[in-house]
């Protein structure tokens, strides 16, 4: 599922693509490049988030990777951080593939 077709009262960071963020999500939560940071000794670019009145967050974002979160909320602080980045190459670009036999279903379609 695309960022851009989730409900409005939705984000879901797992789907968000940094280095291109649908208008509509970065007008309504003020997406914001705000500077760079190095982070694990990767150059970060860090990334606001209004989501609510009371709740914000920052992104520490390495390769479209967010490598930290930092989000506040009213009754909360939570941060995330990742403690090691190990990129490889030891596997072929052939494991991103899409199997030939996948299939996509409409699962309202078949529930009628």
């Amino acid at each position: 599922m695309k960022v851009e077709n989730l409900p409005d009262s939705i984000i879901n960071i797992e789907n968000l693509n940094f280095s291109n963020i649908p208008p509509k999500i970065s007008e309504k939560y003020k997406v914001q490049q705000i500077g760079v940071d190095t982070l694990l000794g990767k150059p970060c670019k860090v990334f606001s988030m209004q989501l609510s009145k009371f709740s914000h967050s920052r992104f520490w974002v390495w390769k479209n990777i967010p490598l930290s979160i930092d989000f506040v909320d009213k009754n909360m602080h939570i941060i995330t951080k990742a403690v090691e980045v190990k990129p490889t190459s030891n596997f072929p670009d052939s494991i991103f593939d899409i199997p030939k036999d996948f299939e996509i279903s409409d699962l309202k379609a078949t529930a009628k």
